[in-house]
């Protein structure tokens, strides 16, 4: 008789077996993956909006204020003209300005500068003591805001404290 050979095919069950280490591996590679990635987002982000806002300063045009000056300069411009010298705290500064302003708008005005005190470079006209009663700058110094009635560059008359300021400024705008 002839033998038959019977092969018998068996199916080998493979069986995926990790262990806890290769999982603890793969979570630790794919949060510092995550990480990686959130730190490029906000270094991104970050570098972005400091370019923005470069930009934002590039495009703001400079403005050029045909009124303030350095006190430093009160003699130096030729006629007759006004200069308010005056302190950002001083309550009364839009006031001021607005009787000013409506005073330029008059035909035969005078110009008028304005000269803030609070300025670093105005800051060694500022003492305890006025000393108003000099046409040498070098000398003349203030401690309130003050307005200047200017001719040929010598100080024709001035006005301090907001009475006296003013009184100054409703005489100018009749």
């Amino acid at each position: 008789m002839s033998k038959k050979v019977i092969k018998k095919r068996t199916k080998a069950k493979v069986e995926v077996v990790e262990s806890q280490n290769d999982i603890k591996s793969l979570l630790i590679t794919i949060g510092v993956i995550v990480a990686i990635l959130i730190a490029f987002y906000l270094l991104t982000t970050i570098i972005k909006k400091d370019n923005v806002e470069e930009e934002q300063k590039e495009e703001q045009e400079p403005t050029i204020s045909y009124t303030d000056i350095m006190f430093g300069n009160l003699f130096t411009y030729s006629g007759e003209y006004l200069v308010l010298a005056s302190f950002e705290d001083d309550i009364n500064l839009d006031l001021y300005n607005a009787y000013l302003s409506n005073y330029s708008s008059k035909e035969k005005a005078l110009t008028y500068y304005i000269a803030n005190m609070d300025n670093q470079f105005n800051k060694i006209y500022v003492d305890k003591e006025n000393k108003l009663d000099t046409n040498n700058i070098t000398e003349l110094r203030i401690n309130t805001t003050t307005l200047f009635r200017i001719k040929n560059k010598k100080v024709v008359s001035y006005y301090q404290g907001k009475d006296k300021i003013i009184a100054a400024l409703e005489q100018l705008n009749k």
